[in-house]
């Protein structure tokens, strides 16, 4: 079997001056922009109590919820808009780049589950801050917890579901 190599058709620097000049959003595979979706109500309810949740939780202390429209450099060269990041560290604030992810989350529809549980999850294994990584469901009830422990590369899949499932 042949395979032709490919160059990238952009660099993660090109990309980010790029990405900054558009009025949408976008990510970066490591070769070309991706335009991002607009998201669905069930999408948007999730991301919302995420974010309210782990606001209270996360309340004066070192940690803050960031998202969507931030983005994490990821192993290798792509740019990535998780849906939620939390991080400790307080990036300047002209920057969208978060810098030291520690929990990063993706609501996935089953068009996106592919990619997000497959791609994304070995990319942000690369990232050693990242500790855990959620993919929620929109159209069933659970989720995929990949956790790490603190300067491991493995991670360990936890499925939660619903009493009701």
């Amino acid at each position: 079997m042949t395979v032709a190599l490919t160059r990238p058709e952009m660099t993660r620097d090109a990309f980010m001056a790029w990405a900054r000049q558009q009025s949408g959003k976008y990510e970066f595979d490591g070769r070309i922009p991706l335009a991002m979706t607009r998201v669905t109500y069930a999408h948007a309810e999730i991301c919302q109590n995420i974010y309210a949740a782990l606001r209270a939780r996360l309340q004066g202390g070192p940690f803050r919820v960031v998202g969507p429209d931030s983005a994490i450099l990821t192993a290798g060269s792509s740019v990535r808009c998780p849906d939620a990041v939390v991080t400790g560290t307080r990036p300047p604030a002209d920057s969208y780049v978060i810098p030291d992810p520690v929990i990063v989350f993706e609501v996935s529809s089953p068009s996106t589950w592919p990619t997000d549980s497959v791609i994304k999850a070995r990319e942000y294994q690369g990232v050693p801050t990242i500790l855990r990584y959620v993919m929620i469901e929109t159209s069933g009830v659970g989720l995929l917890v990949l956790s790490r422990k603190q300067g491991s590369d493995a991670w360990t899949a936890e499925a939660l579901l619903s009493a009701d499932h």
